[in-house]
C-alpha cells in the first residue's frame, strides 16, 4: 500500500555541516603547460577552458582590436572556413565561447565526449592558426561600432565609464574605451597583432572538466602539448587605483527618462583576511532580493525597479559598488536613502533574523559552486583571474559560518564612510 504523502508539515532545514571544493589533477606537459584535470559527474560531456595571461589592461592602448580579435576567432583558419568551423562544431554539438577580463583572456569549448576528436582539433587550430578573413572583419567591425553607438545612448553605460574614470583614474588602463570612430578606424593588421600579443605570447593554463576518460585527457594533451609558444611569464599591466578628488560627478543626457546612479568606493582586496566579511556585509546591503536596499528603495518607497551593492574584488583592490536607475525626479531621494542605508550599517546593528538570513544565503550561494564540474572548475580559474587566495573557498566557508552580529558591525565601522563614496549620475 502506498503512504500518502504528507504536504501539510515542511521538511525540516538544516544548516550545511562542511563544504569543500574538490581539488584537481595537475599535469605540466613537455612543452611547459600546465594542464588542470577535474573529473568529477557523472554526464559524458566535457569543457576545455583555456586562459592566458594579458586583457583589456594588457591591450588598453587599442581596446577595440583585442574585442575584435576575440570576437572572430571562430571566422576562420588557414585549413577552415568560419562556415566550416561552424558546421562542424554544431555537427558535434560542440560550442566555443571566448571571453576577455581585465588581466586574462579565456576561450571554452564544450563538448560531447563521444564527439571530442574533432572539435578539440578545431580549437587547436583556433588557437594557433586564426587568419581574420577580410570580408568577415569589415562585417564585424561594423557591427561592433554600431552595438558601441547604441550603448553610448545608454545611461547605464555611460555611468560605468564615468565611474571608471572617476573612482579608477582618467588614464588608467582599465578605463579605455573605444568610439565608434575609434572601432572603424581599426586594421586587420591591428587585429592580427592583437591576437598574436595575446594567445601567442606565452603558454595559456587549462582546465579539462567533466567526465574526463583517458581518452578525453589524451587527445586534451595532443592538442596542446604540440603548442609551439613560448613558456614564459606574460607581464601584467597592474596599476593602482588613482581616483578623483572630486567625489560627486553628474552627465545630462538629452531626452533621457531616467538617471543611472552608481555609489563606489575603493577598498581591501580578495587576499585580506575581512575580505569575505566585507564582501557578506556587501550582500546584505544590496546583494539579493531580500537585502535592506531593497526592502527600502523598492518596496518601501518605490523609487527604483531594481537596486543592487556589491564587492569587486579585482587584482587593483576591491571596489565596493551600489547601482541602480530610477526615474529623473527621483535622484536626489535615492541618493539621500542610500546614504542613510550606509550609515546604518554601523549605527543601527543588526538583527539575529537578518544574519541567519544572510548566512543561509551565503551557504546556499556557495554550495551551488559543487554543483557541477564546470562551476568547480571556475572556482579554481579565480586565482588566474584575480589572484584569490588558494584557501578561498574554505575560507568563505567559514566566514559565512561563523557570521555573527558584532562581526557585520565591527566590518561597517572600519570600512563603510558613507562621505568617501564617489558617486556618479547619468541622465536627464
Amino acid at each position: 500500500m502506498t503512504q500518502a504523502l504528507d504536504r501539510k508539515t515542511p521538511p525540516a532545514v538544516s544548516e550545511f555541516s562542511s563544504l569543500s571544493l574538490p581539488g584537481m589533477r595537475t599535469t605540466i606537459l613537455e612543452n611547459g603547460l600546465t594542464l588542470n584535470i577535474i573529473d568529477y559527474g557523472s554526464q559524458e560531456v566535457s569543457r576545455v577552458t583555456a586562459i592566458w595571461n594579458g586583457g583589456k589592461a594588457e591591450t588598453s592602448d587599442n581596446p577595440a582590436a583585442m574585442t575584435l580579435a576575440t570576437a572572430m576567432l571562430r571566422e576562420g583558419t588557414s585549413t577552415m572556413t568560419g562556415h566550416e568551423i561552424s558546421e562542424a562544431l554544431d555537427h558535434n554539438g560542440a560550442w566555443f565561447i571566448p571571453s576577455v577580463y581585465d588581466h586574462t583572456t579565456m576561450v571554452h569549448l564544450f563538448s560531447l565526449n563521444s564527439k571530442f576528436d574533432e572539435p578539440i582539433e578545431i580549437l587547436r587550430q583556433i588557437i594557433t592558426d586564426s587568419v581574420f578573413p577580410e570580408n568577415e572583419f569589415l562585417a564585424y567591425r561594423e557591427q561592433s561600432a554600431q552595438t558601441m553607438a547604441m550603448n553610448l545612448q545608454k545611461v547605464s553605460y555611460l555611468c560605468n565609464i564615468e565611474r571608471s574614470k572617476l573612482v579608477l583614474g582618467e588614464k588608467h588602463p582599465l578605463s579605455a574605451t573605444s568610439s565608434p570612430d575609434d572601432i572603424r578606424n581599426v586594421t586587420a593588421d591591428d587585429v592580427k597583432a592583437a591576437y598574436s600579443r595575446i594567445f601567442h605570447a606565452s603558454l595559456p593554463t587549462v582546465y579539462l572538466s567533466g567526465r574526463i576518460s583517458p581518452k578525453i585527457e589524451e587527445k586534451a594533451i595532443a592538442a596542446f602539448s604540440s603548442l609551439p609558444f613560448p613558456n614564459v611569464d606574460f607581464p601584467l599591466n597592474i596599476q593602482p587605483f588613482s581616483p578623483a578628488a572630486d567625489h560627486r560627478k553628474s552627465v545630462k543626457v538629452e531626452k533621457a527618462v531616467q538617471t543611472a546612479i552608481s555609489f563606489t568606493l575603493p577598498t581591501i582586496g580578495r587576499r585580506h583576511p575581512d575580505y569575505i566579511n566585507l564582501r557578506l556585509l556587501m550582500t546584505l546591503l544590496g546583494g539579493f532580493f531580500g537585502s535592506r536596499l531593497t526592502k527600502n528603495i523598492r518596496e518601501d518607497k518605490g523609487y527604483t525597479y531594481g537596486i543592487s551593492a556589491g564587492l569587486l574584488g579585482m587584482r587593483e583592490g576591491g571596489l565596493i559598488e551600489i547601482t541602480t536607475q530610477c526615474g529623473n525626479d527621483y535622484t536626489e531621494p535615492v541618493i539621500d536613502e542610500v546614504r542613510k542605508e550606509l550609515h546604518r550599517l554601523s549605527t543601527d546593528g543588526f538583527s539575529p533574523d537578518e544574519v541567519s538570513t544572510l548566512r543561509k544565503y551565503a551557504l546556499s550561494n556557495l554550495a551551488t559552486t559543487l554543483d557541477s564540474p564546470f562551476s568547480i572548475s571556475e572556482a579554481h580559474q579565480l586565482k588566474q583571474h584575480y589572484d584569490s587566495p588558494d584557501d578561498y573557498f574554505s575560507r568563505q566557508f567559514e566566514a559565512a559560518s561563523n557570521l555573527s552580529e558584532s562581526t557585520l558591525t565591527e566590518i561597517a565601522r572600519q570600512y563603510i564612510d558613507p562621505d568617501k563614496f564617489h558617486i556618479v549620475t547619468v541622465g536627464g
